[in-house]
């Protein structure tokens, strides 16, 4: 059994070699053009993908940057309401404890006044008193002769008298 015989290898190598040249040219011709078209179309649309991408990353960058910049923004703004907002409330502590003061120092003139006018009431009426018990003594020297003893104890029975 020959599974090789020469004779036909010269002829079957040469229609070999052919049929393969000839389906490498069929390639060459009709599937590599539209490997490569779909090749280059896949590679320009990466492409395209890629600069897309870079594009979108760009504006990203700069929508971060102006999100960023209104943040600090904000952050600026949001301390100088509560700078402002403190700046006030001790402004409105500081004005009711100047008020404050005022009512106090009002309301203790007010109780000077009150004092002293009640001081004033009562050294009238210690004047009055006083007046009385002089004209009482008076009355009782001018109506008879008077000793020490009687005068002191004259001015104990008027003094008592007030008293009452």
């Amino acid at each position: 059994m020959d599974f090789i015989n020469i004779d036909f290898m010269h002829s079957q190598v040469f229609w070999t070699g052919l049929s393969f040249f000839i389906l490498l040219g069929l390639l060459w011709r009709m599937v590599l053009p539209t490997l490569t078209a779909t090749l280059d179309d896949r590679a320009a649309k990466i492409r395209d993908d890629i600069d897309r991408a870079a594009t979108l990353k760009t504006e990203a960058e700069a929508l971060l940057k102006t999100y960023k910049a209104q943040m600090d923004n904000a952050q600026a703004e949001a301390t100088n309401v509560i700078t402002r907002a403190r700046k006030e409330a001790e402004d409105i502590a500081q004005q009711r404890r100047a008020d404050l003061d005022d009512e106090l120092r009002d309301k203790a003139q007010e109780a000077a006044s009150q004092i002293e006018y009640a001081k004033n009431a009562a050294i009238d009426e210690l004047r009055t008193e006083v007046a009385q018990i002089a004209a009482a003594a008076a009355e009782r020297i001018v109506a008879g002769e008077i000793t020490a003893q009687k005068a002191e104890k004259y001015t104990d029975d008027v003094l008592k008298e007030m008293a009452n």
